[in-house]
């Protein structure tokens, strides 16, 4: 939906903004899950296609309050607002390397569990057909480990969670202007500042490998951290009807 992305000489649109996993989906029947970084320079007229062209229903913001600004599509009432930040304690560093991303990934899974539980009870109780939005600053960290999650829960291609997560280079890396600011209050180069969306492949395969080397799947995460199978079952049922039959998965 290029008319909803940012735009770098009208600086209207949303961060990073595209359908999680795309490929998976029966595009025929619409897209389910939408991701996406800030939305607060969405318009008015973006905010509205959200609702009336994509049938999103449900926004669930993974930012944490200071990083929410005025935006139009928390003043739309038609779209259920889900505020579920994840808690992001670990020291901001000038140039995170790989391992500061799976550490800061780890971080999520472990010490904001209760969020990611809330989350998934949240989505198991969405009314039939109805398409979400997930969203945090980048749409690349928080947004992109909770739809590995939920992608991980639904197929059983790994590489299908990868691509959808190392997409969000190509996206940031075109809008890369948009965070002029955080580059220049860290005092780094903008070259610099681009390394953060470089090497997602490494970033999300570590982390897979080491979710693996845990918990054995990301089923067994998060039925570690409390989550029922009823609960994860209603997740799957909810977007069972999207998904190519090549994709779907049978068993845990």
């Amino acid at each position: 939906m290029n008319i909803v992305n940012w735009n770098n000489e009208t600086k209207q649109g949303a961060i990073n903004f595209r359908a999680s996993c795309y490929s998976v989906w029966d595009a025929s029947k619409g897209f389910p899950i939408w991701r996406s970084g800030s939305t607060e320079n969405l318009t008015s007229f973006q905010a509205n296609i959200l609702y009336h062209e994509l049938g999103i229903r449900t926004w669930f913001c993974l930012a944490e309050s200071n990083e929410l600004k005025n935006c139009q599509l928390s003043l739309l009432p038609q779209i259920e607002k889900v505020f579920c930040s994840l808690s992001d304690k670990h020291p901001h560093l000038e140039i995170p390397l790989v391992n500061d991303y799976v550490n800061l990934y780890w971080h999520y899974l472990t010490e904001c569990s209760n969020k990611i539980f809330n989350l998934f009870t949240q989505i198991a109780s969405l009314k039939d057909h109805e398409k979400i939005l997930i969203s945090c600053y980048a749409g690349k960290d928080r947004t992109g480990l909770i739809c590995a999650l939920i992608t991980g829960l639904l197929i059983s291609d790994k590489q299908l969670i990868i691509d959808d997560y190392c997409e969000s280079s190509i996206f940031l890396l075109k809008q890369i202007d948009y965070f002029q600011t955080n580059w220049e209050k860290r005092k780094i180069t903008k070259m610099d500042y681009s390394q953060r969306f470089k090497y997602l492949n490494d970033i999300i395969c570590l982390l897979l490998d080491k979710i693996e080397m845990k918990y054995g799947n990301i089923y067994s995460y998060l039925i570690s951290i409390g989550i029922n199978e009823q609960t994860l079952n209603n997740v799957r049922l909810h977007f069972k009807p999207y998904i190519k039959n090549q994709y779907l998965i049978n068993d845990n």
